[in-house]
Parts: structure tokens; C-alpha cells; sequence
């Protein structure tokens, strides 16, 4: 033994207590394990995950309904993001979570030791929870994404079939170098056969077009309260309803909670697409 330090009969007390504990937490484990396991089971979108070698409860992933039918390599780096964002929410509520990764290469939501008074049906609730409002929130994002692109392409249809409508009306020779000008002379144009440009309302998904923007040099909201005596202005002669479509990349269920977050988060912007034909318009009158 050399001069090595002989325990003390206090340090042998403090390993024993120490050694009960771990004892005690490794046994509890064991026994919530099988509850564990058949509550995640049992759930609509938790799927256990097998892990060798992990002495805690286990690893559930945690999968959106309709995603299993739909297991190509983006929406499994989807599914993998999904989940990483809700063990970082996960997180913030208890330390216990953590990342891990299954035998299938997926990422998981890792869960730890615990003790006998651990509440294991609380535990895979509050995952439930936390999930759907990750969902929901990452498919309020896609909806919003999706709203602008059809709204940019149906603004780009739309001045495209404006100024061909407008090269008819007008007649070709308007448009002639030199002999344009000398008829736009002898026959100037009508200040309101311009082309219009283009906003993008959010709120009511709505592409719409801009000349009561110039007109009273505002952005209009619908829906906005006029002071008493005052005229409403006209509404936009071109509107286009730009919706998403019915059937997405994934099919995810609805919630309540995520209608209630869409109707509380909706922007009230407006993006606006002009044409310099409109630009010029506005800035001689």
C-alpha cells in the first residue's frame, strides 16, 4: 500500500450513503422503464427509439402524423431538425433532456435516470406538448413562405397580362421608337391607363393592385376605421386570392393551438411590386 491513505470509517460511510443513492435512482429507472415504454407506445406521435448501451429510460422521437408515409431524405433532415429544436426546448425547462441518436442515424429526444417519485406520463406529455407547438409553429412558417411565393408569381402573372392588355388598347404604334412619341404628342395617353403595380397583403392573402397606394400616398389597411365624414377609398380593381395549397409537402394535423397562434402572429405587412411604368405615373402627378 505504500503511503497510501487508509479510508476512514466517515469516508466509508459517505461511499455507502452515495452508493444507496445511485443504487436507489438505477433501480427506480428500471422500474419506470417498462411504463415508459408502453405510454410511448401508446402515443400517437412519440416512437421509441432503440439505443444499446444507454443505462437512462430510453429515447423517443418525436413524429408528426402522415410523417412515416413520407420518410424521403428531406423529410428526414426535417424530422431531424424538428427534434433538435425540441430537445432545445426541452431544455429550458428541464436539463434532464437530451440529444440523441437512434441506430438509424435520427436524432431523439434522450431521457436521463430517475427517481421513484418521477413522474413518467408527465414527462412524455410535457414532450407532446412542447412538440406540437415546434410543429406548428414550423408549419405556420411554411404556410407564410408558401403565401409569398404564389403571391409573387401570381403579381408577376398579373403585370404580364396588364401590359399585354395595355399594348392592345393603346395600339401598337405607341410603342414605336420616335413615331411613338409623335402620336403619345398628337394623342397623349389617359393618366389612368397605366400600369398598375402590385402589393401583397398578408392578412388576407390577397394580391392586390396599387393605384389607390399612389392615389392617396398610404399604404391601406382593409378593414381600417375612416374619421367620421370621410370617404372610404375605392377597392383595388385587381385582386388575386392567394392561398396554400390543400395538399402540402407533409400532411400535418391541425390544432387549436396553432390556429390560435396563426390568428395572433399574422403580419400586417405588405410587400409591393411596381412597375416603372407606374413609378413614372405617380411621380409626374
Amino acid at each position: 500500500m505504500g503511503g497510501d491513505k487508509i479510508p476512514s470509517t466517515e469516508d466509508i460511510e459517505v461511499f455507502i450513503v452515495c452508493l444507496e443513492q445511485q443504487l436507489e435512482i438505477l433501480s427506480a429507472t428500471v422500474q419506470h422503464k417498462e411504463t415508459f415504454q408502453r405510454l410511448v407506445i401508446a402515443s400517437p406521435r412519440l416512437r421509441l427509439v432503440d439505443m444499446p448501451g444507454w443505462a437512462g429510460l430510453g429515447g423517443v422521437r418525436y413524429v408528426p402524423e402522415g410523417w412515416e408515409q413520407l420518410m424521403t431524405d428531406q423529410a428526414k433532415e426535417e424530422l431531424n431538425r424538428l427534434n433538435m429544436q425540441l430537445v432545445e426546448q426541452l431544455r429550458n425547462t428541464d436539463a434532464a433532456f437530451s440529444l440523441g441518436e437512434g441506430t438509424d442515424g435520427l436524432v431523439c429526444v434522450r431521457f436521463g435516470m430517475v427517481t421513484a417519485d418521477t413522474d413518467v406520463e408527465e414527462l412524455l406529455g410535457l414532450v407532446v406538448t412542447v412538440g406540437q407547438e415546434v410543429e406548428e409553429s414550423s408549419r405556420f412558417l411554411e404556410t407564410m413562405t408558401e403565401i409569398v411565393k404564389k403571391g409573387i408569381e401570381a403579381a408577376t402573372l398579373d403585370l404580364q397580362k396588364e401590359n399585354e392588355e395595355r399594348l392592345w388598347q393603346d395600339g401598337i404604334l405607341r410603342h414605336v421608337p420616335v413615331f411613338g412619341s409623335l402620336v403619345n404628342w398628337w394623342s397623349p395617353p389617359s393618366k389612368e391607363s397605366g400600369i398598375k403595380g402590385r402589393s401583397l397583403n398578408l392578412t388576407a392573402g390577397v394580391v392586390e393592385s396599387t393605384e389607390n397606394i399612389y392615389r392617396y400616398h398610404m399604404q391601406l389597411q382593409q378593414g381600417a376605421s375612416n374619421p367620421p365624414g370621410t370617404r372610404s377609398p375605392p377597392q383595388p380593381q385587381v385582386q388575386t386570392p392567394v392561398a396554400p395549397s390543400a395538399g402540402g409537402k407533409h400532411s400535418r394535423s391541425s390544432s387549436h393551438s396553432s390556429e390560435q397562434s396563426q390568428s395572433q402572429t399574422v403580419p400586417t405587412a405588405t410587400m409591393t411590386t411596381t412597375s416603372p411604368e407606374a413609378v413614372l405615373q405617380s411621380v409626374t402627378s
